[in-house]
C-alpha cells in the first residue's frame, strides 16, 4: 500500500509507484476509476480529511462562511463579518477574500463594520453590551424628518429635524410651534 499522503499501485514495480497527493496541508486521497459513457476508463484522485474550513474533491475551495486559496498556500479561515451574517448561507462572504456580501442587522461594509444610513448603533460590540445585535433603524418620522438619506445621527439615532420640530425621531411640534407635517417644518 502507499503510505498516507501518497496515491497509486505500490505493486507496480517502479520508483514513481505513489505519488504524493495533491491536496492541501498533507490531506490523505485516494485514487479513483472514473468511466464515461462509451466505457472509456480515467482516473483521478480524491482528497479526504481536508483542513479545516476546505472542500471539494481536491480541498481546492472554501467551505460556506470560509474564506482563503487552500491549493495556493492561503488555507482557509473564518469570514470576519462582525457577527453581522447568518451562518450557513451560501454566498455570506467571499470565498476567496473574505469580503462580507451579505451583512444582516443593518449594516454594511467589507465586514459589515458600519451602519447603513438611516440606522444607528455599534456594530462591532456584542448584543449584550449594547441591547441588539448590529444598528437600529431609527424610526424617524417622515412628515417632522429633514430629507435626504443622512437624516440621523448614527451615534445615537437622534433624528434631524425640521425647524421647529422636535422628539428623538421628530415626531412632535416644539413648545410655541403648530402643524407638525408643514413642508418646511411647525410653524411658529
Amino acid at each position: 500500500m502507499c503510505a498516507d499522503g501518497f496515491f497509486g499501485n505500490s505493486l507496480d514495480g517502479t520508483k514513481s509507484d505513489c505519488q504524493k497527493c495533491p491536496c492541501p496541508e498533507g490531506a490523505t486521497c485516494a485514487q479513483t476509476k472514473l468511466i464515461a459513457e462509451g466505457g472509456a476508463e480515467s482516473s483521478d484522485v480524491t482528497c479526504f480529511d481536508c483542513p479545516s474550513g476546505s472542500t471539494g474533491n481536491r480541498c481546492e475551495k472554501c467551505q460556506t462562511d470560509f474564506f482563503g486559496d487552500p491549493l495556493n498556500g492561503r488555507p482557509c479561515q473564518k469570514c470576519n463579518c462582525n457577527g453581522n451574517m447568518e451562518p450557513g448561507v451560501p454566498g455570506n462572504c467571499d470565498g476567496v477574500t473574505g469580503e462580507c456580501k451579505k451583512c444582516v442587522h443593518y449594516t454594511k461594509g467589507y465586514n459589515c463594520q458600519a451602519c447603513e444610513l438611516g440606522t444607528y448603533g455599534n456594530p462591532l460590540t456584542s448584543s449584550q453590551e449594547q441591547g441588539w445585535k448590529g444598528c437600529k433603524n431609527c424610526g424617524c418620522n417622515p412628515d417632522g424628518t429633514k430629507a435626504g438619506e443622512d437624516n440621523c445621527n448614527q451615534d445615537d439615532g437622534q433624528c434631524k429635524c425640521k425647524n421647529g420640530v422636535g422628539g428623538k425621531h421628530c415626531e412632535i411640534c416644539l413648545e410655541g410651534y403648530y402643524g407638525h407635517g408643514e413642508e418646511e417644518g411647525c410653524l411658529e
